[in-house]
């Protein structure tokens, strides 16, 4: 089960103030741009609790990719190279895990 991932943070909203601001304006009118940060990393604790309570792989792609505009096309979408790096992130962890021998 990955998390969601987001490009801004609390760290880093400064760098990406017009990026969250557009992002706040097409998706989440209602929040102030703090609000949306904090319903993004309340969301992604509940995706880790979720899965350790399912005794599931939780990858936490959201701490994985690089807050960086190579990896999102805009706030939520991934470019080409972020893609690529959550498949093999992804597949990483579901052999760690052991997933395929249990399926």
């Amino acid at each position: 089960m990955p998390t969601f991932h987001f490009l801004t943070t609390f760290s880093n909203k400064n760098i990406y103030k017009r990026t969250l601001m557009e992002t706040r304006l097409t998706f989440f009118v209602e929040l102030s741009e703090e609000g949306i940060l904090d319903v993004m990393r309340k969301l992604n604790n509940l995706i880790k609790r979720t899965a350790e309570k399912q005794n599931v792989v939780c990858v936490d792609i959201n701490n994985l990719i690089p807050k960086t505009p190579e990896y999102y096309a805009d706030e939520l979408h991934y470019t080409d190279k972020e893609s690529e790096l959550i498949a093999k992130k992804l597949c990483e962890s579901l052999i760690r895990s052991n997933f395929c021998n249990k399926v």
